[in-house]
């Protein structure tokens, strides 16, 4: 039997019946757009919430933390979203904090590293793994 005319019959019969044709055709064109809609604007009214934890205590890590704190800002900004930033004093009490989304370490011989030719300097991030974002 050939396929093309199997489904050129089922199309038939598709189209002649127009309750078929709504459910098929119709909700989902108008259903689609609006979860997506919906979804988005869930997305713009909750804020992300970041954590910045200086772990070095130096001039260096303060300045860093305080200019990746108005680069997150100016990010969710730009996108429309809202962002709220908190200082941990320790990683774990930030780990352990439920409202975070994400969390940033300024590890211990940042500001040295930093400062160093021959070291890296690095950033730990974190993100909690029960978040959509």
């Amino acid at each position: 039997m050939d396929i093309y005319a199997v489904l050129w019959k089922e199309m038939k019969d598709l189209l002649r019946d127009r309750r078929t044709l709504g459910a098929v055709v119709i909700l989902p064109l108008l259903s689609l757009p609006l979860l997506g809609a919906v979804t988005l604007a869930i997305y713009k009214t909750q804020p992300i919430s970041f954590a910045i934890v200086d772990g070095d205590n130096s001039t260096i890590s303060e300045e860093v933390g305080r200019l990746l704190s108005q680069y997150i800002e100016m990010t969710a900004e730009s996108s429309g979203q809202k962002a709220s930033i908190s200082q941990f004093p320790s990683l774990e009490e930030a780990l352990r904090s439920k409202g975070l989304d994400y969390v940033v370490f300024i590890p211990l011989g940042f500001g040295e590293n930093l400062s160093s030719i021959d070291k890296v300097a690095y950033l730990e991030g974190y993100k909690r793994a029960d978040t959509a974002r």
